[in-house]
């Protein structure tokens, strides 16, 4: 015997919310990566800041996929 339609939907529902609320979290976490990177080559040297850029492009990568999955979950609302 399978569930009645109703509970299905509201499980759905909860697993919905449940990812946009660690989502969140996870932006909120990663939001120093996404920062400026400083470009003072007194304090750190040009790979240095190479790797700085570089790891900043990736956290913006991922929260710009992370904003189309809260995107996503918003429409099933």
């Amino acid at each position: 015997m399978s569930a009645p339609p109703g509970r299905d939907v509201e499980a759905f529902r909860l697993l919905l919310n449940q990812r946009k609320a660690e989502l969140s979290s996870l932006s909120e976490a990663a939001s120093d990566a996404r920062k400026p990177v400083e470009l003072d080559q007194q304090s750190i040297g040009r790979l240095s800041r190479q790797d700085a850029l570089q790891q900043q492009a990736m956290a913006k990568a991922v929260e710009a996929r992370r904003g189309v999955e809260l995107r996503k979950i918003a429409m099933q609302h």
